[in-house]
């Protein structure tokens, strides 16, 4: 799997004062986070125990032949210890409680690219200074030709938080913190062309909050 890479791979289009486009020009491809629906413009979801969540990453605009696509998602609680609830690492208290793939469940946005399709997606806790979780999740496919028109699926993440509590503490058979708030941030996002090289996507809904609806953890900025 590629090394994750806490990096924004957005790219900002320039134009100068009294410098006409011309009609050839087309913006780059799109990219967008939603809560339990591509068609969602959810910004916060609030939730609690035994609540199961999904996580969607959209592209629009896409053009021509593509091969794959790198996604990268940084979660944190400003000022805290990521809630055990969102520890989804393999040492963590919800290890094996977060699934997910290039998968879609909404018609509205089919899935990007074609079978078989190769996935990896890796959870880790960044725990020096800031605490944070990390989520890196790549798909590989056949060539695709993809319409600029359409709106794809990327890929799903479920989070099962049946075994979950709020409030601080610890029980032996689950996860605590899970009403802290929290935010989730889209910082890499990349597509591979025909000859696998990566392109850049601009983000739109670039960061969703959980149980923030005022965003006191200044998402996406934050650590």
């Amino acid at each position: 799997m590629r090394q994750l890479r806490p990096l924004s791979l957005a790219v900002a289009l320039v134009v100068l004062p009294g410098v006409v486009l011309p009609p050839t020009v087309r913006s780059s491809p799109t990219v967008d986070l939603h809560w339990n629906s591509c068609t969602s413009t959810l910004m916060n979801l609030d939730g609690g125990q035994g609540s199961t969540p999904k996580l969607v990453v959209t592209a629009h605009g896409l053009t021509g032949t593509i091969r794959g696509y790198y996604l990268g998602i940084r979660f944190w609680s400003l000022g805290a210890l990521l809630p055990q609830a969102w520890r989804f690492d393999s040492e963590g208290c919800a290890a094996g409680l977060l699934t997910g793939g290039a998968v879609s469940s909404n018609a509205a946005c089919p899935r990007l690219g074609g079978y078989p399709s190769p996935t990896t997606y890796q959870y880790q806790y960044l725990g020096e200074g800031v605490s944070r979780g990390w989520l890196g999740f790549s798909s590989q496919f056949p060539a695709f030709v993809a319409d600029p028109a359409t709106t794809y699926t990327l890929a799903e993440f479920n989070f099962d938080f049946g075994g979950t509590f709020n409030g601080a503490g610890s029980r032996a058979d689950s996860c605590g913190c899970l009403d802290r708030p929290l935010c989730l941030a889209l910082t890499d996002h990349e597509w591979f062309d025909g000859d696998l090289q990566p392109r850049s996507m601009a983000s739109i809904r670039d960061a969703l909050t959980w149980n923030d609806p005022t965003n006191t953890n200044v998402c996406p900025i934050g650590p």
